[in-house]
């Protein structure tokens, strides 16, 4: 192998290397991310744990859910769960 490959080569591992490893601020974001979805998790009632997924993002949750219809739906309890989903996506965003 040429000197130039091989520190390209040195480079592109070094690169690789930094990508996978998520620094202390990401990896400390993603766990606040994670105990906020718990805590969602822990709100909700029952039925509306399984609409949320564990890996669904909120947002997409609040552009994908459709408000329940026919005998028996509660706009009230509806509007309700999207309150608490935005909460907590704004919780996340915050930081705290």
């Amino acid at each position: 192998m040429r000197v130039g490959a091989r520190a390209r080569k040195t480079a592109l591992l070094r690169r690789i290397r930094r990508r996978k490893a998520p620094s202390a601020a990401a990896r400390a974001a993603e766990a606040h991310a994670a105990r906020v979805h718990a805590d969602l998790a822990d709100e909700l009632p029952d039925g509306h744990l399984d609409d949320l997924g564990e890996d669904q993002d909120l947002g997409d949750f609040l552009d994908g859910h459709t408000p329940p219809a026919g005998p028996g739906a509660d706009p009230e309890a509806h509007e309700e769960l999207l309150e608490q989903v935005r909460e907590a996506r704004h919780r996340i965003a915050r930081g705290y």
